[in-house]
């Protein structure tokens, strides 16, 4: 079973969930506000997928809310350069 929860960052709801995978949890966020998701990234492409699997549920929570915080405030995928280019 996955653990997920639900905040608010810069005023925009969004979920984080870890999911149970072989070795571990995979981390995952989703925005819940339609009117700003299509600005945001959906897909967590914060981080290459490889380092997406992590030994605690906690630790998968962590990451995926940092990538949707990293999301929410328009910092450049990892496959999209660095901010500003």
């Amino acid at each position: 079973m996955s653990e997920a929860i639900a905040d608010v960052h810069l005023g925009v709801r969004f979920t984080v969930e870890a999911v149970p995978r072989s070795g571990g949890f995979e981390g995952r966020f989703a925005i819940l506000d339609a009117a700003v998701a299509d600005r945001v990234g959906r897909d967590d492409s914060y981080r290459p997928t490889t380092d997406n699997l992590w030994a605690t549920a906690q630790e998968a929570l962590t990451y995926a809310t940092e990538a949707a915080h990293h999301a929410i405030e328009g910092i450049p995928a990892f496959d999209k350069g660095a901010p500003g280019s």
